[in-house]
């Protein structure tokens, strides 16, 4: 169920189920939060330190590897298929003077709300110089992990990953 980013939502919903279940395992994990979070629940809960999960694959690199591999879509001539790393790197840094004007965190920021304040405008300016529609939307960012170099990976994602793995160890299916 979805809780948006509200953790007593989700130990609510959680414990509701818990009542048919005794042994149910859980994990809640949210965009950071500016409240603690109850670290005694059966509910294991965590809360990004960076201000949301595109924070994780909002950087330059990830960007530009992104732009290299869309040729993998068949709507682009061959003309616009070599404009792409050009138009964004061009589109990177109007969102970077965009945001230094007023006074927004920049990319790299754990304080920047990546997907509203750099990633819709940015695809927005870069498919635009490309000539067409925008065609990634927030619900489509997560595409972008598999562009992410292995070096640039932040340790918080394997951290929370290895977390969602021991939490689902302990699950017990009926039988």
């Amino acid at each position: 169920r979805y809780v948006a980013n509200l953790p007593s939502q989700a130990r609510h919903h959680f414990f509701g189920l818990r009542e048919a279940k005794p042994d149910l395992a859980g994990f809640a994990l949210y965009d950071r939060l500016e409240t603690n979070l109850d670290l005694a629940s059966p509910l294991l809960q965590y809360a990004w330190n960076r201000r949301e999960i595109e924070n994780y694959l909002c950087t330059e690199m990830t960007l530009m590897n992104f732009a290299d591999h869309i040729e993998e879509w068949d709507l682009f001539t061959e003309s616009e298929k070599r404009n792409k790393r050009k138009s964004m790197g061009e589109a990177m840094r109007e969102m970077s003077v965009a945001l230094k004007t007023l006074k927004k965190p920049t990319l790299g920021s754990p304080d920047l709300k990546a997907s509203d304040e750099f990633l819709d405008p940015l695809f927005d300016i870069y498919f635009k110089k490309l000539g067409t529609d925008n065609l990634l939307r927030k619900s489509d960012y997560h595409q972008l992990a598999r562009f992410v170099p292995a070096d640039e990976i932040d340790p918080e994602i394997t951290k929370v990953l290895d977390r969602i793995v021991q939490t689902s160890q302990q699950a017990r299916p009926r039988s």
